[in-house]
């Protein structure tokens, strides 16, 4: 193999570029021609279709991309400009933060249009600039599911809340008077209407008066539930206790919109115990979907 000058190995110096009578050197003429030569057949074979192991598309892909509003579980209609179809998609990103956890492609009855849903981690996501690239290749849905049914897509909801310290409450005896327990009222916000929903509290406390019957229930959203009963046996004692409902999302409100979760307490009437609560006290509560 012959060996490349100087000039190719070292760079360009002022004397390569001159002769001894300011002419250009037919040495580096030839040079430059066979080195952009070289350098131009390695370009080609790199991005030519079929020919040196360059990647490659099929003839017909295209795209494009597109900015748009978008808001969760809800179809955006999209032009496809000047593509053939529309068979694909790739998410490109959105404004504000939102984070993309699902998107479906859909045909669409209008000519060069399709339609597209995302769905965001937040689940209250409305008129969120949104960009992605519209592909000729993919796989479109034609039969697209329910939203509901598409679960998958969104990861549970958690919410909660607690305190190490209850402060002074009391809840006189055989009051019958349904009183919430200080920090435990959350914001929660179903995701899935297929999933269950599960609501854990603790709570510590005392009973003065006597030994009697207390009852603790839930109020989410718009649902109240049944009342569970916790029995003191021994006054002036803190004791912890401990309650878990698990319930359907339905009964805790429609999926995307928060509703508040929150505990109560009571002493039933003809009850001797009265409830109490000091600085030596907690309270905590836990609300989660599961499946």
């Amino acid at each position: 193999m012959a060996k490349l000058p100087d000039i190719v190995t070292t760079g360009l110096r002022q004397e390569d570029l001159v002769g001894p009578n300011g002419e250009l050197p037919p040495a580096f003429v030839e040079t430059l021609v066979r080195t952009t030569n070289l350098g131009l057949r390695s370009l080609a074979s790199a991005v030519t279709p079929g020919g040196g192991g360059g990647l490659t598309f099929s003839d017909n892909f295209k795209a494009t991309v597109v900015t748009a509003k978008f808001t969760h579980g809800v179809a955006t209609s999209l032009s496809i400009g000047s593509l053939p179809q529309c068979k694909g998609v790739l998410m490109l990103g959105a404004d504000k933060g939102h984070v993309v956890i699902g998107q479906r492609l859909q045909g669409s009855s209008a000519p060069g249009q399709v339609k597209l849903t995302l769905w965001f981690m937040d689940s209250t996501a409305i008129n969120i600039s949104a960009s992605a690239v519209l592909m000729t290749e993919g796989i479109i849905s034609q039969a697209p599911t329910a939203t509901a049914s598409s679960s998958q897509y969104f990861s549970p909801s958690v919410a909660l809340t607690g305190v190490n310290s209850a402060g002074a409450l009391t809840i006189a005896a055989g009051g019958a008077v349904w009183t919430d327990l200080p920090n435990m009222s959350v914001s929660f916000t179903p995701r899935s209407s297929s999933r269950q929903t599960v609501i854990t509290w603790t709570f510590s406390a005392f009973a003065t008066g006597g030994g009697g019957v207390n009852q603790t229930r839930i109020i989410a959203g718009a649902t109240t539930t049944v009342a569970w009963n916790f029995f003191w046996n021994v006054v002036a004692q803190h004791q912890s206790w401990t309650f878990q409902h698990i319930t359907s999302t339905s009964q805790i409100g429609p999926v995307g919109t928060a509703a508040t979760v929150k505990i109560q307490v009571q002493s039933p009437a003809a009850s001797a115990a009265a409830f109490n609560q000091d600085a030596n006290d907690t309270n905590s509560i836990m609300v989660r979907e599961v499946g």
